[in-house]
């Protein structure tokens, strides 16, 4: 055996897996007996691995949000946002919709981009798409995110983020007149 105790055995239509060392068994020679081959057991794909997704496409919802202390509440053009009501977010009292944008994505392809309020650029890219064949679970997109600013500095460099389908995630933290600006993202499959 290997340091390992694995090796592996390749055939044209799948991948096995023997222990280092071992001999294939043969069969009995019988004249006259025609051979049939063994079949390679088919191999299956892990629930979430990722395929090849050259013509993946998903649409990014992006909301932009003024966190302030100004005491004036949720903007109900917002829509329903209970992170905000929660820490870190609740350490703001009032939140004002600046822009609601579509991102269109494809896997593989260049970054979307958003200017922000501040003349700064939110880009977007996805990176990779993990489809469950598992009822009930959700479609993951992987995802590269980056901020920079109108000078030219970088807020946030490339930030990876896997992300469910329909599932809201935030990048917040710019400071913005008086307080800050909140980016509420939300991936789905492009129809």
């Amino acid at each position: 055996m290997t340091a390992l105790g694995v090796g592996l055995l390749f055939s044209s239509s799948a991948l096995a897996q023997r222990p280092a060392g071992s001999q294939r068994a043969q069969a009995p020679s019988t004249a006259g007996a025609q051979r049939t081959p063994p079949q390679a057991r088919p191999r299956r794909a892990h629930p979430l691995q990722t395929k090849n997704t050259r013509a993946q496409q998903a649409v990014a919802e992006v909301v932009v949000l003024h966190g302030t202390n100004d005491g004036k509440g949720i903007d109900p053009s917002i829509g329903k946002l209970p992170q905000l009501k929660q820490p870190p977010f609740s350490s703001y009292d009032s939140y004002q919709l600046l822009k609601r944008s579509e991102l269109s994505l494809k896997d593989g392809g260049a970054a979307a981009t958003l200017t922000l309020p501040d003349k700064g650029r939110f880009k977007l890219a996805l990176s990779g798409v993990q489809a469950s064949k598992k009822h009930g679970r959700k479609t993951r997109y992987k995802l590269r995110a980056s901020i920079v600013k109108a000078d030219g500095k970088t807020f946030l460099p490339n930030m990876n983020v896997n992300a469910r389908a329909g599932d809201i995630f935030f990048i917040a933290g710019q400071k913005y007149k008086g307080g800050i600006l909140v980016l509420g993202i939300r991936v789905r499959p492009k129809k």
